[in-house]
């Protein structure tokens, strides 16, 4: 299947998920519960998993070390813009936690930003989406997951490191050594089982849980929200799409004063990385710490929306 194939047909795949998730809520198939047991494994023990096996695939290279750091850097700062610019937008502090969740956690693996690293780049788009996003664990456990505990209204709160180790032991932050695993394995260089290699487990891993995942924000969605959280949504699109892409750009830029500078695929790559929108795990740690995630859903839903129809043939025109 060719690299633009793959990509419709993923594509498909979203819609399709999301449309029945929200039609088994609507006909009264399925309960609203389910979707929180769902984002709850998916968050906590299906993206791990994905992103361990696909690190424990590749051959890491000293070299590669900019994209994971500089997209942390880049993320810190719009957690950091996010939290302040939210004193502005909204006064209620769960809708403030949304944003400052929202506006960090980036939708750079298989539900996104790995699609558009495929249709423009083929097998080394998505390699480099999965060294960029060596990340993405620990940046949730120690920094996504105290902010949503801060602002969660059933969750205790305290100073920010007290939250940080409280999330480290905390279940649901099982996966970061899960993670860590993959890049061990692959650091030393253990072969990979030819038995994993040979069977379909990756696809079916990843396509599964992206339906999983989109099944389970139609289950919560209620576009009804929309009119009353139009001052975040459009916030949220200010902070994703251009706030994010610039501070990136800095970033690529500083690197020409390295040795090592950031150029070619590799940079195009971490500056569209960067541009995605809010990823499918804001609407999962919503629901983990009750930051109303009916809320969550819509939100996730126009920014993404948003960034398929205005955002991406801007980034096809520009990085193709």
């Amino acid at each position: 299947m060719e690299a633009s194939e793959r990509l419709i047909a993923s594509a498909a795949l979203i819609l399709v998920s999301l449309a029945a998730g929200y039609a088994a809520r609507r006909l009264r198939l399925l309960g609203e519960r389910l979707a929180k047991v769902l984002m709850a494994a998916i968050i906590v023990g299906g993206y791990p998993l994905i992103q361990s096996l696909a690190i424990w695939k590749m051959n890491l290279r000293i070299e590669h070390a900019w994209l994971p750091s500089l997209g942390t850097v880049n993320m810190l700062i719009m957690a950091l813009v996010a939290v302040v610019v939210g004193r502005w937008v909204t006064s209620q502090p769960t809708r403030r936690g949304l944003l400052a969740v929202h506006g960090c956690m980036v939708n750079t693996g298989v539900t996104m930003g790995g699609l558009v690293l495929l249709g423009l780049y083929g097998d080394k788009g998505l390699g480099l989406m999965g060294i960029y996003s060596l990340m993405w664990a620990p940046f949730v456990v120690l920094v996504a997951y105290p902010i949503a505990r801060h602002y969660s209204p059933t969750h205790a709160s305290g100073s920010l490191g007290q939250l940080m180790l409280r999330s480290i032991f905390d279940w649901r932050s099982i996966g970061l050594p899960v993670v860590i695993a993959g890049v061990v394995l692959s650091a030393m260089r253990v072969p990979y089982p030819a038995t994993l290699d040979r069977a379909p487990i990756m696809p079916v891993l990843a396509y599964g849980t992206t339906a999983l995942a989109y099944f389970s924000i139609g289950l919560r969605l209620r576009l009804s929200h929309a009119r009353q959280l139009l001052s975040v949504i459009a916030t949220l699109a200010g902070l994703r799409f251009v706030v994010s892409g610039v501070i990136a750009a800095v970033l690529l830029i500083a690197t020409h004063w390295t040795p090592w500078p950031l150029v070619g695929v590799e940079g195009n790559s971490f500056i569209i990385e960067a541009m995605m929108p809010t990823a499918v795990t804001s609407v999962g740690i919503a629901s983990l710490f009750d930051l109303n995630a009916d809320e969550a859903a819509t939100i996730f839903v126009i920014n993404t929306l948003s960034f398929i129809v205005l955002v991406m043939p801007v980034v096809f025109w520009m990085f193709g």
